[in-house]
């Protein structure tokens, strides 16, 4: 019975290290797939430009004890403000956690992370909107009632 070769051995070799890395958890990936999080702004996601924003965070908690971080992104002016909130959660925890901001008038998206070590476990936008447009087009309906009366 001929011996298999060096070459043959070191690619089995590799093809288990290969599939033993596939089978082993990352615990990271579990810690975080036992984390839920929703991220809701206040007044519907409508600020007025230089007014505080509440972002509410709800954090649930189905593993282990964690205790992180809720970070709020807000881009402004070709930079990033982050707003932050400590957070602990024990396992089997619920949270409802607001964190205050302060977008512009350019800001339409915010974005939340949970951070635990240095890691986010889990990431979500929010579209937010300026009052502007809203008082743009109450404006605008009052414009047209008029010109439809021919004051």
């Amino acid at each position: 019975m001929p011996k298999p070769s060096l070459r043959i051995k070191l690619i089995l070799t590799f093809a288990l290290i290969i599939l033993g890395a596939m089978v082993v958890p990352n615990p990271v990936m579990a810690q975080s797939q036992a984390i839920i999080m929703s991220v809701e702004p206040a007044f519907q996601g409508y600020f007025k430009y230089g007014e505080w924003l509440p972002v509410w965070v709800n954090l649930e908690n189905n593993g282990a004890d964690l205790l992180g971080e809720v970070r709020v992104s807000v881009t402004r002016d070709f930079e990033q403000v982050t707003y932050a909130a400590p957070v602990s959660l024990p396992a089997g925890a619920r949270k409802r956690l607001p964190v205050y901001v302060l977008p512009n008038n350019f800001t339409h998206e915010l974005k939340v992370d949970l951070i635990v070590d240095e890691l986010a476990l889990q990431s979500q936008k929010v579209v937010v909107q300026p009052m502007v447009k809203l008082y743009s087009s109450v404006a605008t309906q009052y414009v047209k009632a008029l010109l439809y009366l021919k004051i």
